[in-house]
């Protein structure tokens, strides 16, 4: 699951899509870290909602 802030940041996304393709294309750690878990949460939920 996402945190809080993490999916307020996934919100920001919605309004920006650039900041999720910058997010995804940054050299931090933090966001590689946070991109992993929001395509695994992407993912689960694809799944949960399939079923």
């Amino acid at each position: 699951m996402l945190t809080n802030s993490e999916r307020s940041k996934v919100a920001k996304f919605f309004k920006d899509p650039h900041r999720s393709q910058a997010t995804r294309q940054s050299d931090r750690n933090s966001d590689e870290k946070f991109w992993k878990k929001y395509k695994k949460f992407g993912q689960t939920v694809t799944s949960y909602c399939r079923n």
